[in-house]
């Protein structure tokens, strides 16, 4: 079993438009804590990096403050514009 994040960055291309896709795959992945409460606001950012990685900034808010906050640099598997 993947995240529908995982799926993006395994499966696809590193082209602007599915970081944007990456970006939505991980706010899907991360809305059950809002849903279960756990939060009351999941904020997500991405951009290239260097080479294959994609850098993902995930922030969560709950009771008007934020609990987290962190930068993964994740190696984009099939690269940038299809190469590997």
């Amino acid at each position: 079993m993947s995240s529908r994040f995982q799926s993006v960055t395994t499966a696809l291309p590193m082209t602007t438009k599915n970081i944007e896709e990456a970006k939505a795959a991980a706010e899907l992945d991360l809305k059950w804590l809002v849903e279960e409460g756990a939060a009351q606001k999941i904020s997500v950012a991405g951009r290239a990096g260097r080479g294959n990685r994609f850098l993902l900034t995930v922030g969560i808010e709950a009771s008007g403050a934020s609990i987290y906050e962190n930068t993964f640099a994740v190696f984009w598997k099939v690269g940038v514009y299809g190469g590997v």
